[in-house]
């Protein structure tokens, strides 16, 4: 989380990164310089941090799904990246909000053994104009079930910050190898000050 940049996206409000992944600390290859002093005590590895550690391994895992799964999309494969990452905490033990983290941090074990894609990724309503009265918008989940059973889960939201109405299906039911979309209706008022919505 610490060298991602943070969402939303500029221009679409998307909710970015999508998703997180180890990047602080990782030891790799490195070009073999004999010349100066080894970062590690064997030449040719080096510890280092940053996105380019993070984005090797968000993309092995996606290797890794696809070779489980030939024909999965690329939508496909990152629901099941997404929707298994583990959500992570700061240092206080608060959860670290989607904008800098997305769904969590990669599982790759988890989402080895997905059965449940939800294919819209990080559910976003946009860019509200303040002061433009009591705005509702509604957005649709889609989610598809690979499973051989009909699936069934318990709906709700948690906002981590702020005030907003935001209704949804308490429950909703996916039948085996089906896909659905669910309506998700945010209702808010833009009167109110940015620290309350």
């Amino acid at each position: 989380v610490n060298h991602s940049s943070n969402g939303p996206a500029i221009g679409s409000w998307q909710v970015k990164p999508d998703i997180v992944a180890p990047g602080e600390g990782t030891k790799t290859t490195r070009p073999l310089d004999l010349s100066g002093p080894p970062l590690t005590s064997k030449k040719g590895y080096g510890i280092f941090g940053g996105t380019s550690a993070a984005a090797p391994y968000v993309a092995g895992a996606a290797a890794l799904l696809k070779q489980a799964h030939p024909d999965w999309s690329p939508a496909e494969i990152r629901a099941a990246l997404t929707s298994t990452a583990q959500l992570i905490n700061d240092w206080t033990g608060q959860i670290v909000t989607p904008l800098a983290q997305g769904s969590g941090q990669i599982d790759i074990n988890k989402a080895l053994q997905a059965n449940i894609l939800p294919l819209t990724n990080n559910l976003s309503f946009g860019f509200l104009k303040s002061h433009d009265g009591v705005q509702t918008i509604t957005r649709y989940l889609e989610i598809k079930n690979i499973s051989n059973q009909d699936q069934t889960f318990t709906m709700k939201n948690q906002l981590l910050e702020g005030s907003a109405d935001i209704q949804m299906p308490s429950s909703i039911t996916i039948p085996a190898h089906d896909t659905v979309e669910i309506p998700v209706t945010l209702k808010v008022d833009t009167s109110l000050s940015i620290s309350k919505h």
